[in-house]
């Protein structure tokens, strides 16, 4: 258990009983919520009595559900009970730094105080479910800003080739730093919205879903703004992928890398608005037919078709033309997908990778 200060929500657990809330609460009844919070920390609820941890959970679930209004009365006497009792004062009394005692202790009245005086009216989070940016077959061509206009000078530029630990090929992982440069600054690309894919809003519940648009980036970066019927002549950029499992205890560790092949997709939560994704115009077209040959293309050649998570449109950008940029340099032509015998360079399967970095 972390603590960095006397406050009801100074500590780990405090932060994972508001962090829970704002989900299940968002989403689930009062009464439903309630019992999801106390299935969720059921292990601290066995704790004895006197653990500094079960003081933390319930101070910060009494305190959460008071200011929300929606504070049972049976957690209510719960913590009440706990409050007249000093619970949750062993930490500092053990350290016996007076100035923490005399703060705790003044935290603890305060809340006692809060709790039985009138609680505020219900007020519950709402669960925002995100949306689809684009339909199927929709392409987005866009123009990058000026670099003379860009702020952040890096958004469209490639100065340097990260490492990579995926290929079986050790030389791919070797590249070295400065050995190439890319500029894409004042130039058009463009990417299609190639799917939707979903994905759960709270681990706690199957029927909410966030929807995400996915696309591929086209192998296009030029002066000119390209025409459909230019798109259609163009091939898709790749990316590798990697997917992390978590352990039992659900933190992500670099030895549970189940998965790495090379995808052509991915999501972004880049608003598409000039102002923040560094782009002097957008247009945007819509061709069913190319989001099928796309789909043609990379079902004959078999990649997966995992989406990669990157936040912003310049982010994605960086992946896709590092890839096609690493490959360059040891003069091998990036598979875009259009000639039917080319392949990527192959990857480790994870079992190798896991081996490799013990």
């Amino acid at each position: 258990m972390g603590t960095w200060g006397t406050g009801i929500n100074s500590n780990d657990t405090a932060a994972d009983v508001i962090n829970t809330c704002r989900e299940v609460y968002s989403f689930l009844s009062p009464e439903d919520a309630n019992k999801k919070i106390m299935e969720v920390f059921s292990e601290i609820l066995s704790y004895d009595q006197d653990d500094d941890e079960l003081a933390n959970f319930w101070y910060a679930l009494a305190n959460w559900q008071w200011e929300h209004g929606v504070l049972t009365e049976k957690n209510k006497l719960t913590v009440l009970n706990m409050l007249k009792t000093n619970r949750g004062m062993d930490l500092w009394l053990e350290e016996g730094n007076k100035s923490d005692i005399k703060k705790r202790k003044e935290v603890l009245n305060k809340l006692y105080l809060k709790l039985i005086s009138p609680m505020p009216l219900t007020a519950l989070p709402k669960a925002i479910l995100k949306k689809p940016k684009h339909k199927i077959g929709d392409i987005i061509i866009f123009q990058t800003v000026d670099l003379n206009i860009d702020k952040e000078n890096f958004a469209w530029h490639i100065d340097s080739i990260s490492k990579s630990k995926y290929f079986k090929n050790s030389k791919y992982n070797s590249v070295e730093k400065n050995s190439v440069e890319f500029d894409a600054h004042k130039k058009y690309l463009a990417i299609i919205c190639v799917g939707i894919e979903t994905e759960p809003y709270s681990k706690y519940s199957i029927d909410l879903l966030h929807s995400h648009s996915i696309y591929a980036f086209y192998d296009y970066c030029e002066k000119e703004k390209p025409t459909i019927e230019k798109l259609k002549k163009c091939g898709f950029l790749p990316a590798t992928y990697s997917k992390f499992c978590p352990n039992q205890k659900g933190f992500i560790h670099k030895l549970f890398l189940s998965e790495i092949d090379w995808t052509y997709t991915f999501t972004t939560i880049d608003p598409f608005s000039l102002n923040r994704s560094q782009v002097q115009n957008f247009e945007k077209l819509n061709s069913i037919n190319e989001k099928e040959r796309f789909d043609k293309l990379i079902a004959q050649k078999g990649y997966s078709n995992h989406s990669i998570g990157i936040f912003t449109l310049n982010e994605s950008f960086q992946s896709f033309f590092r890839e096609k940029l690493r490959f360059s340099m040891f003069d091998i032509l990036i598979d875009n997908l259009l000639d039917g015998k080319s392949r990527n360079p192959e990857l480790l399967s994870p079992k190798e990778y896991n081996d490799m970095i013990l």
